[in-house]
């Protein structure tokens, strides 16, 4: 089985936002995972009305309950890749042992 490379977005972008990145490493032969954090609620046109009280610890809990789920699948954590505030949620989650490895961009 592929290991997997969990993509963790910033607060202004989306899942899709990994586009390239992700491509390259599914070519190289990893499974990735790139998420929409709440995206019934991240919508530009429209955002859930409970979008604006949540707190970046929702969205660690979102993203640790997910590494959790990969883990219980592919039978290891996965590699995580976060961006702003998604590599501070990807730092959270390799602090709580969630992760194998990770890669943080902050800019």
């Amino acid at each position: 089985m592929a290991k997997t490379v969990l993509m963790i977005h910033g607060y202004g972008c989306a899942g899709s936002c990994w586009g390239p990145v992700a491509e390259r490493l599914t070519a190289e032969g990893y499974r990735v995972e790139a998420p929409t954090i709440r995206a019934d609620q991240r919508k530009v046109a429209a955002p859930g009305a409970g979008l604006a009280g949540l707190s970046l610890a929702d969205y660690v809990a979102d993203m640790s309950a997910l590494a959790a789920s990969l883990t219980k699948q592919d039978g290891e954590a996965p590699i995580v890749f976060g961006h702003s505030m998604g590599g501070l949620i990807a730092q959270k989650l390799a602090e709580a042992g969630l992760v194998s490895g990770a890669v943080l961009l902050l800019t």
